[in-house]
């Protein structure tokens, strides 16, 4: 069951991919291994992170009520065995960055890190991302409110600087910055 096909897929992550929710809450029944990666390196995916991006907050439900379930898990290149050790986004980072407001309300209950950072290497432009980076560079207001309500530090940059500037434009005018935290 937990067993990885020639495509680096286990059958948890083929249903989560095709949107087969019926299909995940059996495997996950069955004993299926919710923390398992696509593949290595830093295009793995864990089938959290597969729902968190398809926008899938059905699947995301069935996965994150499964104890031992990584909230949290980030792409990875476990080993460094290819150079530094790599962190791509979490499944938080994914909804965030495609503006899915339910699977990211859902990721929070949860108990997702709103304050994770990313890091894909010293080259990229895209170091040091969290939830709240992503959310601002989509331009999802929704999602941001939600990061800030749910304790986000405004003022933690990105590596291309990132920061509660960009949150300010998504939010409505009676919206105040106090500290490195919001209020309405």
């Amino acid at each position: 069951m937990n067993g990885i096909d020639h495509h680096g897929q286990a059958a948890l992550l083929v249903a989560t991919r095709r949107g087969q929710a019926s299909v995940v809450a059996e495997l996950v029944a069955r004993g299926a291994d919710t923390n398992v990666y696509s593949s290595r390196g830093i295009h793995s995916q864990t089938a959290l992170m597969l729902a968190a991006a398809g926008g899938r907050a059905d699947i995301v439900d069935i996965l994150v009520r499964v104890p031992g379930t990584d909230v949290d898990a980030f792409h990875s290149n476990e080993s460094g065995d290819r150079g530094p050790l790599l962190r791509g986004p979490t499944a938080l980072m994914h909804a965030c960055w495609k503006g899915h407001t339910g699977v990211v309300a859902r990721l929070l209950a949860a108990g997702a890190r709103v304050d994770h950072a990313d890091y894909l290497g010293g080259g990229s432009a895209m170091t040091n991302m969290t939830a709240l980076s992503y959310a601002c560079m989509r331009g999802a207001p929704e999602v941001v409110s939600l990061l800030l309500a749910a304790g986000a530090n405004a003022n933690q940059k990105s590596s291309h600087g990132a920061s509660a500037v960009c949150a300010r434009r998504h939010l409505p005018s009676s919206t105040r910055l106090s500290g490195s935290r919001w209020h309405a």
